[in-house]
């Protein structure tokens, strides 16, 4: 029989699990296993391997040693601009992780990294957002793994220097230019262009980034090109396949009788929309009726799009990849084909529709005294929009609105607003980031931008659309079903400390540590400028509100349940939503898995974040073309 030869890695694998061993630097640990010569090369390249794989990970003053899953984390890379990251812990309750410029190796912007921590600050693992906040206190560690490459392919600006072509990248947290060669592609090369990329694998910081290009966009300066490279970067897809839509164009709305008789027909009850002046698909109804002993019938209307959307469908498959409609500047991108959400689904006026509906009984001070859930069947009277309804409200009457239905919104401003008085008192934050909207004209060139006002009109719906949800996440939490939540952590004590630092240099002295505090902060507000600069600095310091398979809680909110379930036709957490609840409805079981839930619950947050990204960056793209027009007409700001 043959000994077994033990390979390079098995020994030093043994050698490093055994009890005594202290971490070693290289040539130490080649000195302990008696490796001479030769093999000493061998002995470098088999670390190297090992440290790539996540078997052994390098310590300071490089010493090897086997990885203790204690002193681990894996998450996300976020790189800044300036060159040094964090990485944000995949397990909860652990903060962002600083890297260092030097220590992030072969790890770009995005990529789900595994990290061995450098030093551990006493209590909770915190975050810092400067370079120079690096210090002895400061939780920090290194990138000893790329798990995943998120980005393979991206969009940068092609040029060539004395030696060689390279790309740029639009996204300036990708701090590598691309080396590409003519050889390698079938696309020609012409400086100045944009172009999109696949990356190479890229193992060795100590050698250049590769790419091959796939096509060319046209010149940077070309209209329209900056944002075809915005959608190529975020890998938005702007069309449907051809079997998604013919599936779509399939679709009917089915509203014959023994269709109706499955569900409780609203069709008498007077019930409308109320959307943005330029929407095309309405997805949620209201309604509201007096009942005896002074109490309101809250009626919560939602397009039944799950009823047209069979699971593992085509048109399914496609939502769940694309996990949201996303709202650039100059455009919008559904989640599902525009002629089931513009009219099978859409709760069009004066027609009857589908829909799956969540009564609530209130008293007048907003309390929820009882509720149900069911599939219904609607007809609305009138599709209005936001600035109809505020011009109701300002004025008291308006003759584009037919009178029962300005009865009825008068009635719903005073429930809205003793709802938004009852979150009040519960703690829930009520302020947000200002958001900017980018006015274009008819070539899509901006002419300015505006700050979007919150007015009475939205804050109604608003206010109706987070009760039903929070009604469905209880409904959801007490059958104890695996179900998609929206989550929202309270902040570690490193972010309240950030959040103190960031008003302090505002000249704010508070130093808030809870929703209580921080909604007092709010009502000292003495401008819409300060109002604007506090909030940011605040909401910036928060965690992210994600969607989970558990019901955490909602902290902005203060609601202890808390899902999405009002908007079906733009995001497939709410269509999931659906499904669970007619399954519920029929008393069949629950239509997922835990694990199918946990696997939507990440790429719902994933398609999110990634359509929050790109819809800033395409105003930061119209921002800056807008400024660089002004500045040639010597604007100087």
């Amino acid at each position: 029989m043959t000994d077994y030869i033990p390979s390079f890695e098995d020994l030093i694998q043994k050698y490093l699990q055994s009890d005594d061993y202290q971490p070693l630097k290289q040539h130490e640990l080649a000195g302990a296993l008696n490796i001479e010569g030769s093999d000493r090369r061998k002995l470098r390249s088999t670390l190297r391997d090992m440290e790539r794989s996540g078997k052994v990970v390098r310590l300071r003053k490089n010493r090897w040693a086997i990885p203790d899953s204690s002193n681990f984390v894996v998450g996300d890379l976020s790189v800044h601009i300036n060159g040094f990251g964090f990485v944000a812990p995949e397990e909860t309750g652990l903060g962002d992780i600083f890297i260092p410029e030097r220590k992030i190796g072969t790890a770009l912007h995005g990529d789900r990294v595994q990290v061995v921590l450098d030093k551990t600050r006493r209590g909770s693992r915190g975050r810092k957002t400067s370079a120079s906040r690096h210090d002895e206190s400061l939780t920090s560690g290194r990138v000893v793994r790329v798990m995943e490459r998120r980005k393979t392919k991206i969009t940068g600006l092609l040029t060539r220097n004395s030696y060689y072509w390279q790309v740029i990248p639009d996204n300036p947290r990708i701090r590598h230019a691309i080396r590409v060669d003519p050889s390698t592609s079938e696309v020609p090369f012409h400086a100045g262009h944009k172009v999109f990329v696949k990356l190479d694998k890229w193992e060795n910081r100590g050698t250049p980034v590769t790419g091959v290009i796939l096509e060319d966009l046209g010149h940077a300066d070309a209209p329209g090109v900056e944002m075809s490279g915005l959608i190529k970067e975020y890998n938005i897809e702007p069309q449907f396949s051809g079997r998604t839509e013919s599936e779509a164009r399939s679709k009917k709305s089915l509203t014959d009788e023994p269709s109706v008789k499955e569900r409780r027909d609203l069709r008498d009850v007077l019930t409308f929309t109320i959307d943005p002046e330029d929407a095309k698909d309405y997805d949620d109804a209201v309604s509201l009726s007096r009942l005896d002993g002074g109490l309101w019938l809250l009626g919560v209307h939602i397009a039944d799009v799950a009823y047209y959307v069979e699971r593992k469908s085509s048109i399914d498959m496609e939502a769940y990849q694309r996990g949201n409609s996303v709202y650039l500047v100059d455009r919008a991108i559904p989640m599902l084909p525009h002629f089931l959400t513009e009219k099978v689904c859409s709760l069009l006026p004066n027609e009857d529709r589908f829909t799956y509906s969540v009564n609530l009984v209130m008293d007048k001070r907003g309390n929820v005294m009882d509720y149900e859930i069911y599939p219904s069947v609607i007809h609305s009277r009138a599709r209005l929009n936001y600035d109809q309804v505020q011009g109701l409200f300002n004025d008291g009457d308006s003759p584009e609105i037919p009178d029962p239905v300005c009865q009825a919104l008068l009635d719903m401003r005073g429930l809205a607003s003793a709802l938004r008085a009852k979150r009040k008192r519960q703690g829930s934050l009520l302020f947000n980031i200002p958001e900017v909207r980018c006015i274009l004209d008819d070539e899509g060139k901006p002419l300015g931008f505006e700050k979007r006002t919150s007015n009475e009109a939205y804050a109604l719906i608003e206010e109706f659309m987070l009760a039903a949800n929070e009604a469905v996440a209880r409904r959801l939490s007490d059958m104890e079903v695996p179900s998609v939540f929206r989550v929202h952590d309270e902040p570690d004590d490193d972010q309240w400390i950030k959040m103190a630092e960031d008003l302090s240099s505002l000249g704010f002295s508070t130093a808030p540590s809870s929703r209580e505090e921080i909604n007092k902060l709010a009502e000292s507000f003495s401008s819409d400028v300060e109002r604007d600069a506090v909030s940011i600095s605040i909401l910036r310091n928060f965690k992210r509100a994600v969607y989970a398979d558990q019901c955490r809680g909602h902290f902005g909110l203060a609601f202890e349940h808390y899902t999405h379930f009002t908007s079906p036709i733009r995001r497939y957490a709410d269509l999931t939503v659906h499904r669970i609840l007619r399954a519920l409805k029929d008393g069949e079981n629950t239509p997922y898995t835990s694990d199918e839930i946990k696997g939507i619950a990440s790429q719902c947050t994933a398609t999110e974040r990634n359509a929050d990204d790109a819809e800033q960056e395409s105003i930061n793209l119209k921002r800056l073309e807008y400024y660089s027009e002004r500045m040639k007409e010597g604007y100087t700001g």
